[in-house]
């Protein structure tokens, strides 16, 4: 069965089609490269599959349990926080969790004395022990490690390159069927 199909989508923002009559279908395991100038539409396709822009007409039919993600042109100026931070984002409590360990077991290390830090460690250590939090944790890790990321690196002062690494690695972990 498609992951999704597409049929006769039409598409304009007040003018010409952008998008004229376009078809096809995505099953699992494709790779598919859009490829086109400026302005033809890639982009606004990629917004149609993903639900975020409307069409004129056509179909869309999806799989119900159909996990897209996005990996954005543009590097968001708004993200900040360690590498472990953002690729954790929108994984739900267990996340934050991990991500607060984290943060506290970094606290610790670099100053063995802060009590704070070795309370705080102890607290999101039961809390992952009692959500099964460290099953996200070890996920987390082993992404980062295969991306070959720091998890401590500061994201905004990463280059280009190693930040759209990172919007990769927070795009994998949803395990998308779509990417």
């Amino acid at each position: 069965m498609s992951l999704l199909t597409l049929r006769d989508i039409c598409l304009s923002f007040g003018g010409p089609l952008l998008l004229k009559k376009i078809s096809g279908s995505i099953e699992p395991r494709d790779r598919i490269c859009l490829v086109g100038r400026n302005g033809e539409g890639k982009s606004t396709l990629i917004r149609v599959i993903l639900k975020t822009q409307d069409v004129d007409s056509g179909e869309f039919e999806s799989s119900p349990h159909l996990k897209l993600a996005f990996l954005p042109q543009n590097i968001p100026d708004s993200l900040t926080g360690t590498v472990f931070d953002i690729v954790s984002q929108g994984i739900g409590q267990a996340a934050a969790t991990s991500a607060a360990y984290h943060q506290a077991a970094l606290k610790l290390a670099s100053n063995p004395e802060d009590t704070q830090a070795a309370e705080d460690l102890e607290k999101y250590q039961n809390e992952l022990d009692k959500s099964n939090g460290w099953a996200v944790s070890h996920k987390i890790e082993k992404l980062l490690s295969l991306t070959e990321l720091d998890p401590d690196n500061t994201f905004e002062t990463l280059s280009g390159g190693l930040k759209r690494r990172v919007l990769l690695a927070q795009a994998l972990e949803k395990e998308p069927d779509i990417l």
